[in-house]
């Protein structure tokens, strides 16, 4: 396609070293002409006609994308010219004109590490390149290469998508847009301080891009990941992409983050999802680091979940404080527990103050337990709602118990499930009980299983007896069988973590107990 002033812009411009990378330019330039179309794609020789200035045409289209994709081979930095000078050290170099042009422009650029290349340095790029570092990069692999254009497909889909609707919003009459109050728009810079949504979920990995972090983003560059993770809440995954991507492009890290929340939760992608999270934590992103603790974690690797937690933590991150506290009570040591928790706790985090309830209550101190698991379940805990709820059924306060668990229960907590199950086998309602019982079960509390046994068994059924039995063991290291004849027990140290924190108070070392701390106002 030839570009002039007259025709539709290019949108796509694939920047390559002939030497290197031509046939993977070809192989993608084909690939992406087959499902964007021959005028939407650019690639010099494809796209120039004969006669052409070749300058011209290629500042004409450069000037004109919407994305480059820089194709980058092992031997992108060092390839000499003639007189065995490195090519990207002479101004003129089209290739170093091609990316200067475009991150000048703000357009987005997107490195593709062409069969295990690697990204570039900062320091070891001309000035008017050094941005080039902190672009987001994608992988091309001849093995691999289905996967991997059908991956970039995606993005160039979302970026195309956008400036659609940018060049929409333009052609619209200036009275018809609408303003956003003043207010509304400070309102929405603070909401944006950087401790945005996180996962609910989530190896020191062998490579992490080295050089400087990215120059600051503008005061209002969080606007477009708070946007994304609001569509992400709302479970519009490609609106989240899209302000993710926007907020990307502003060098805002949690755009990182929230596009490697898109990618595995959407796509299942651990592998591409982990990248993102990478980069996001190389940015400094506490949020990022902990997410790569979360996912070494799943795959059973304490040793790098335990690394990547303690980098959140010294970050900041109070659900890194609060995981670490939760390993250490995993391993045995209340001591190094309780002061995670601590720390966790005093940063306003529900989870350090629902740990510091769990430590008080295994030392027997009612008082303080009471107080901390009543802090945070104010902060929405509900491992702490379900533990105020054991502390009132011990004390012999059933409404209160009933109160709490029921609280619990209601924001999907299984102990209270099974406590407001408890309650009922107690009270002789067994049919409540075993529903209460079975909803707890589903969701893998070994304690329901073992109420559950004790059901058959008093029924005498004593093959589902065994079964639940059986089950209970298998989902607790605690001996189910014991459960029959024992008063009902609360593990707190099985919650999950999650990243949602509150503004809460730090709570002194010692409180005389509050007689109406069971009550839930």
């Amino acid at each position: 396609m030839t570009v002039s002033s007259g025709n539709i812009p290019t949108r796509i411009f694939i920047s390559y070293r002939h030497k290197e990378t031509a046939a993977h330019a070809g192989w993608l330039f084909d690939r992406l002409v087959q499902s964007l179309g021959e005028d939407q794609v650019f690639k010099d020789f494809a796209s120039i006609k004969p006669g052409d200035d070749f300058v011209e045409q290629i500042t004409a289209a450069v000037e004109s994308c919407v994305v480059l994709l820089a194709l980058i081979g092992g031997r992108w930095l060092t390839i000499a010219d003639q007189d065995g000078r490195p090519r990207l050290d002479d101004p003129r170099d089209f290739v170093r004109l091609e990316i200067e042009a475009a991150l000048a422009r703000n357009v987005r650029v997107i490195p593709i590490l062409v069969d295990g290349a690697r990204m570039p340095r900062a320091e070891d790029l001309p000035a008017g390149m050094a941005k080039l570092a902190y672009r987001q990069a994608l992988e091309l692999s001849a093995n691999r290469f289905d996967d991997d254009s059908q991956r970039l497909l995606r993005v160039l889909n979302w970026a195309i998508a956008e400036t659609q609707e940018q060049a929409r919003r333009e052609a619209e009459p200036a009275a018809e847009q609408p303003r956003q109050p003043p207010e509304d728009r400070s309102r929405a810079a603070d909401d944006s301080h950087g401790e945005s949504t996180r996962p609910t979920t989530p190896r020191e990995q062998p490579y992490l891009p080295a050089g400087s972090p990215p120059e600051p983003a503008p005061s209002d560059a969080g606007e477009p990941a708070r946007k994304g993770f609001l569509a992400l809440e709302r479970g519009e995954a490609d609106e989240a992409a899209h302000w993710f991507l926007r907020a990307i492009d502003a060098g805002d890290s949690d755009g990182m983050l929230g596009l490697g929340i898109v990618v595995l939760d959407q796509e299942k992608n651990l592998e591409e999802a982990t990248q993102w999270f990478l980069r996001a934590a190389d940015a400094g992103n506490s949020d990022g680091m902990f997410c790569l603790g979360a996912l070494a974690q799943d795959r059973d690797d304490t040793d790098e979940a335990g690394r990547w937690f303690r980098k959140a933590a010294k970050a900041g991150n109070a659900d890194g404080m609060a995981v670490l506290g939760m390993l250490a009570l995993d391993r045995g040591d209340a001591d190094e527990a309780g002061r995670w928790f601590r720390k966790a706790a005093k940063a306003g985090n529900a989870d350090g103050m629902a740990g510091l309830g769990a430590l008080a209550l295994d030392r027997g101190d009612a008082d303080k337990a009471g107080r901390w698991f009543r802090k945070a379940a104010k902060a929405g805990n509900a491992d702490a709602m379900a533990g105020l709820g054991a502390l009132a059924r011990d004390q012999g306060d059933t409404d209160a118990a009933e109160r709490w668990f029921r609280q619990a229960a209601e924001a999907g907590n299984a102990d209270g499930m099974a406590g407001l199950g408890a309650l009922a086998r107690d009270q002789g309602d067994t049919d409540a009980a075993e529903r209460w019982f079975r909803q707890a079960a589903e969701a893998g509390n070994a304690d329901a299983m073992a109420g559950l046994g004790a059901l058959a068994q008093d029924r005498g059924d004593t093959d589902a007896a065994e079964q639940w039995i059986g089950k209970a063991v298998v989902a607790s290291d605690i001996d189910a069988a014991d459960r029959l004849t024992s008063p009902y027990i609360f593990d707190l140290r099985s919650a999950v973590m999650h990243p949602w924190e509150s503004d809460m108070d730090d709570a002194p070392d010692a409180i005389p107990i509050d007689p109406g701390y069971f009550q839930d106002s």
